[in-house]
């Protein structure tokens, strides 16, 4: 129904002729937009894509008038065509002028193709628009031969007004810092009344100045509010606060000139009583219109307010006349001031009821009647002023007899500083304007930073800091920074401060020094204009050698932390795997023909080093892995030429991690190999009595036996130790994912580990684990509505199966989630088990994110690689078959060949 509504609007809707499309190869400068197209959506139920899709008929061209509607309820859209008919893409800015506009959304089609959309308004925050200005710019890019329809949705609690302007971006930006001046000169002018007769009131104590000091700061806050002025530089974040001002501000604005024109015409004193009881009845009015504006909506608020604001200026001039023509001499300076004030608002007010055309004058029209009045009502109050005068020329002569001695102050100070300057150890030295020369007082120790002599009236950047490390671009910027700076108001410096450097590494002949600087700027009190940038060195080398060499110590001091928590022959299993995984990274980055099958391979031995890491609680080796990891995103086409800096620093961790367990633990040699320890010489007896065998009878056999059997305990670990100090590693895993540590079952004490069997489990186990602990437990809230405990259990069993061993390992989490499962994969198996089976795919995850547990897919694929490089498989076993349930639990069934296991016979026997 509402694309039907909106079709017989369009249809309904008067035709109006096209307009030319605007070129942007013939805009030097600027060019304002005199012709458009719009129409007004009373009811707001267009939509661009309607609009894109029908004719220009349903528009109105605007014959050159400017796009000013007033206040008004309705939506409007301008269609605006342009063009480019150069060689070349074009950019130009587009602007809005009108800052008080709720919501601007332009769309630009390309054709029917909507190339850029921008949503602007004073109802979002300051910092979301693109570009910071007081009015709506946002940049319009035309590919050579083409042609865009730019659209606009306009809508307003506030005046509907839509003056566009296109820019030359370099122009804008001229035109822009011209406007800031002009702002900032009126802004202060008005400041400085306010100042300067404020301290009248101070001195004087008449009612006048304290009024006339409100209406202004008043007047102020309504000005900046109408200009954007306040919304971009005090409250850029706080959308509803510049209505607020603008209703607030501007009901007391009123009322002070009414009670202006009350005191200061001596309204009390006047004959004319009914001239008294209007401006009474009006200054009531105003104090209604405060507690209104005050509670009541903008746009309930403005449209009386406007009204009113009219009618209390006419009144307030109408008192000037009729006081001057009662002999009031002071009222003429009064009127004129006020006709100046009342011609710019009544200018701007019409304007804004769209009677007036938009253009300079009325746009402006109340800022200078305003800074008219300003200076008018100066003049006004001169009269009153000349018995001061004869008071301040009795003070000046004081004042000379001050300033003489402030001078010997000065002087004395003068010599004070230059004896600072001579024994301060810091560079200080000051930037003068033009060539960026040093100024001739500079401190003593600046020639021992600098490594030169006579510094006066050299090149800062010649002398010092083409000398640091600072890039061609960096200079580039400072330059820059200095010259945008100096001879400009203080607002420059703050502005672009962050652009100048705070550290920099100097190279001094064979020395190279950290210096700290200081950049502040030297102003003038009389111009409030930058003469001078002042700059501080601060030698700061030895400090950060120190500082380096203390973080280089706690580093280490916290990874022998790490290690000595590690048992030793843990770590000794880790590193000895850790070292075989950067041997093929060594191999990986020298390699051009590197396939997506090493690249997997990479990624897989990574994931699972880094698994053990975390397992061992070796932190910063872990996060070294993990971030290398990231490294390994890439495609394997760009890979190799990617992966350089991440693996240096990963080699420059481990290098760490080896230098503490070799020079300080003594637990690796300097060849990376581990050193000889008690339970390999166990291993040596072991080798000698399957020499020996056991043919022996009687009591040798026994004790042969019985040796055996204690080498063989001393030599290896037991399944279930391993698993045990397996589960001791994951109240840290188990933390860091929100969750409680699970419980184990465990069997595997006559069953011990060979080399390769550990090894086997280390890269295997940890990725069951992690799994199960990531995927398969759940949180503890939902175990406990569930009715389980909240922290789980995993069971992990070893026995004897036909062709050597197998290992069952299970928790008792919700299981697979089969709908998800079902999601991922591109067709559906034909059964669950097919289905379930796909958890095995290289690179399938469930998890939403990556983090340093999980999320990139290689656990269980590098589970089913690993276990068949050993010569073992593994398989999944379902509790059901049914697919039309959410969740399946299974366990998993791991099958070893005979030399990753050693049997303790007696136990088994047993």
């Amino acid at each position: 129904m509402k694309g039907l509504a909106i079709l017989i609007w369009l249809l309904w809707y008067r035709p109006a002729f096209g307009v030319d499309a605007i070129d942007f190869s013939r805009i030097d400068d600027q060019k304002s937009v005199d012709h458009a197209l719009y129409l007004a959506d009373q009811d707001g139920i267009v939509t661009v894509e309607s609009l894109v899709s029908s004719s220009e008929s349903a528009f109105k061209d605007s014959g050159g008038k400017n796009l000013s509607f007033g206040w008004t309820k309705a939506v409007y859209w301008v269609k605006l065509p342009v063009t480019n008919t150069g060689n070349e893409s074009i950019q130009k800015l587009l602007e809005i002028s009108w800052p008080l506009l709720d919501s601007i959304k332009i769309f630009i089609y390309d054709g029917r193709e909507l190339v850029e959309q921008f949503n602007l308004g004073d109802k979002l925050p300051f910092n979301s628009r693109l570009i910071h200005a007081t009015s709506f710019v946002v940049p319009i890019i035309v590919p050579s031969g083409s042609q865009h329809d730019i659209y606009l949705q306009v809508s307003s609690t506030s005046s509907v007004q839509i003056p566009m302007t296109l820019w030359d971006p370099i122009y804008y930006y001229e035109v822009a810092s011209r406007f800031i001046a002009a702002q900032a000169f009126y802004y202060g002018a008005m400041v400085v009344m306010m100042g300067y007769n404020f301290f009248i009131f101070l001195a004087s104590r008449k009612l006048a100045y304290f009024i006339y000091v409100c209406f202004v700061a008043s007047y102020v806050i309504l000005q900046s509010s109408l200009k954007g002025i306040s919304f971009q530089y005090v409250w850029p974040n706080n959308t509803s606060l510049s209505d607020y001002a603008i209703s607030f501000g501007g009901s007391v604005a009123v009322l002070f000139v009414l009670l202006f024109a009350y005191v200061f015409l001596r309204i009390d004193q006047s004959s004319f009583d009914k001239l008294r009881k209007v401006l009474k009845f009006e200054i009531g009015i105003g104090l209604v219109f405060i507690t209104f504006c005050a509670v009541a909506p903008y746009s309930l608020a403005i449209k009386p307010l406007a009204g009113f604001t009219v009618v209390a200026i006419l009144t307030a001039l109408v008192a000037g006349v009729i006081q001057f023509s009662n002999g009031l001499k002071q009222a003429r300076y009064y009127i004129l001031a006020w006709l100046a004030l009342i011609t710019g608002t009544t200018t701007f007010l019409l304007k804004q009821f769209g009677v007036l055309p938009l253009n300079f004058f009325t746009e402006y029209a109340m800022q200078i009647g305003s800074f008219l009045e300003v200076l008018l009502l100066s003049f006004a109050l001169a009269d009153q002023l000349n018995v001061m005068r004869e008071k301040l020329q009795v003070a000046n002569r004081g004042l000379e007899k001050l300033v003489a001695s402030i001078q010997t102050q000065v002087d004395q100070k003068t010599q004070e500083i230059r004896t600072i300057l001579n024994t301060i150890q810091q560079g200080i030295f000051m930037i003068m304007p033009g060539e960026n020369c040093i100024h001739g007082d500079y401190s003593a120790h600046s020639e021992v930073i600098l490594g030169a002599r006579d510094l006066s009236g050299k090149d800062v950047f010649e002398i010092f800091l083409s000398h640091t490390e600072l890039a061609e671009e960096e200079l580039d910027q400072i330059r820059t920074v200095l010259s945008l700076t100096i001879g400009e108001p203080q607002l420059a410096f703050e502005m672009n401060s962050h652009l100048l450097p705070n550290e920099v590494i100097y190279h001094q002949r064979d020395l190279t020094l950290s210096l700290e600087l200081d950049w502040q700027p030297v102003v003038d009190d009389d111009d409030d204009q930058i003469e001078k940038i002042l700059v501080s060195i601060r030698d700061i080398t030895d400090l950060k050698r120190l500082k380096d060499e203390s973080h280089k110590n706690e580093q280490e001091l916290m990874i022998v932390s790490e290690i000595l928590d590690v048992k030793r022959e843990k770590f000794l299993s880790f590193w000895r795997y850790l070292s075989e995984v950067l041997d093929d990274l060594e191999i990986f980055e020298h390699r051009d023909d590197i396939t997506q099958g090493d690249l997997d391979h990479l990624r897989r031995s990574m994931h699972t080093v880094k698994g053990n890491a975390r397992q061992l609680c070796l932190v910063h080796l872990s996060h070294a892995i993990h971030e290398f990891e990231e490294s390994l995103n890439d495609d394997v086409r760009t890979v190799g030429r990617n992966i350089k800096p991440a693996a240096d620093r990963l080699m420059a961790v481990c290098t760490v991690y080896r230098k503490v367990a070799c020079d300080k633990l003594a637990i690796i040699g300097d060849d990376n190999r581990t050193q000889k320890i008690p339970y390999q010489i166990a291993r040596i007896w072991l080798l000698e009595i399957d020499r020996w065998g056991l043919h022996e009878s009687g009591n040798l056999k026994s004790l042969l036996k019985d040796v055996k059997q204690k080498s063989l305990e001393a030599a290896y670990s037991t399944f279930a130790e391993y698993i045990r100090d397996l589960a001791k590693g994951t109240e840290k895993l188990a933390a860091d994912l929100g969750k409680v540590a699970p419980s184990f079952l465990i069997n595997g004490d006559a069953y011990f580990l060979s080399d390769e069997g550990q090894r086997f489990l280390d890269r295997v186990m940890i990725h069951l684990i992690r799994n199960s602990l990531d995927h398969g437990i759940e949180s503890p809230q939902e175990r406990i509505s569930r009715g389980k405990v909240e922290g789980g259990t995993i069971s992990v069993k070893i026995s004897p199966s036909d062709r050597g061993y197998e290992i069952v390992y299970r928790d008792d989490g919700r299981g697979l989630n089969i709908p998800t499962l079902r999601n991922i994969c591109e067709t559906t198996p034909g059964s669950l088990l097919a289905l379930c089976s796909v958890i095995f795919r290289p690179g399938l995850t469930t998890a939403s994110t990556v983090t340093l547990v999980s999320g990139r897919g290689v656990g269980l694929d590098a589970v089913k690689l690993e276990t068949e490089s050993f010569g073992g498989r593994i398989e999944i076993e379902l509790d059901h078959h049914d697919l039309s349930k959410e969740f399946v639990s299974f366990q998993f069934r791991l099958y070893l060949p005979t030399h990753l296991i050693k049997e303790n016979q007696n136990l088994v026997a047993a």
